[in-house]
């Protein structure tokens, strides 16, 4: 095989090697705490939801709420349903009452101490509806 010939071939061969060593070095998001994705526990917020509905957590841990940069707003997070907070003394501080207010861009750790299952809403979007479950 000639020189002109066999660069041809490496070539290609290079770039297929290069994409597939940066497609693996990627982050991308997961729930795992990989030191990399998205942080555990995390429940992402846009202008008028949640992200996901529900997360699963130890008692202990925190949920980690992110109001999104570019699609996010003003909320209102509190332990309750369907835009309304109720009394739940077993839930973090955080949640109870009228609960937090978060902003576009903002994020806020709850730690949820005690075992249970935690329904958690914004007071101004009664769409917004999370099922925490503390084992």
């Amino acid at each position: 095989m000639t020189k002109k010939k066999t660069g041809a071939l490496l070539l290609p061969m290079f770039l297929v090697l290069l994409l597939a060593i940066v497609a693996c070095g990627k982050s991308v998001g997961t729930t795992g705490g990989d030191g990399g994705g998205t942080p555990p526990n995390q429940v992402g917020m846009d202008a008028t939801d949640f992200t996901n509905t529900t997360v699963t957590i130890k008692a202990g841990e925190s949920v980690h709420f992110v109001d999104g940069a570019d699609n996010g707003g003003t909320h209102i997070i509190c332990v309750g349903e369907n835009g309304q907070c109720s009394n739940d003394a077993s839930a973090p501080k955080d949640l109870q009452g009228t609960g937090f207010q978060i902003d576009q861009g903002q994020t806020k750790d709850v730690t949820f101490d005690k075992a249970g299952t935690y329904k958690v809403t914004c007071s101004i979007h009664p769409n917004m509806n999370l099922t925490v479950t503390v084992q």
